[in-house]
Formats: C-alpha cells, structure tokens, sequence
C-alpha cells in the first residue's frame, strides 16, 4: 500500500468502535490485498505451491525463491506500516490531551 493507503486504513480502523465494524473492515482490507497488486508472503507463498502441485511447471528452487525475497519485503513493510499506525496514534493521543487541558 501507498502512504496514503495507511494513513485510510489506519484512520479506518480507528474510527470503527465496535467489533463488527472492525472485523468488517479488516475483511475489506485483506480482499484489497489478495485481489490487488500487492505482494504477500503467506498468500503469494500458497499461490506458488499451489502452483507447483497442479504441474504448472513451478520448480522447488522457485518455489523456495518466492519467500526468501517477499518474507523479508513483508517483514520492512510491516514494520513500516506498524510504526506509521503508532505515530498516528500516538499524535492523536497527544492532541485529545491537548484539547482537555486547553478547556480547564
């Protein structure tokens, strides 16, 4: 996802109180990822061994290529994505603060 993807989803999420909003929301967002042009380890990982299952001509050396280059791809981007969702939280947080002291 883009920056601006996070910040909507991060934003999303936050605005959803309930469990069902939420649950819904994270459905919507997983969709956009298997069905987008966006690379997963875990979902690209069964793509490709399944693949190599149905005679597709996926050899085990590809297959193994796959995740040594999407794992560590996942593992920046989470942490990326994880770090933005904090911050966003975290200035959110600071700013309700700031609110409630200016009114007392």
């Amino acid at each position: 996802m883009d920056r601006p993807s996070k910040g909507l989803f991060i934003s999303g999420l936050a605005a959803s109180r309930d469990t069902a909003s939420r649950l819904l929301f994270v459905v919507i967002v997983t969709t956009g990822i298997g069905f987008g042009p966006f690379h997963h380890c875990l979902l690209g990982t069964t793509e490709v061994l399944s693949a190599m299952f149905m005679g597709k001509g996926v050899t085990l050396g590809e297959f193994g290529h796959f995740p040594v280059w999407t794992t560590p791809g996942n593992a920046v981007g989470g942490t990326v994505f994880v770090a933005l969702s904090e911050e966003y939280r975290t200035r959110r947080d600071d700013a309700d603060e700031g609110d409630a002291t200016d009114d007392g």
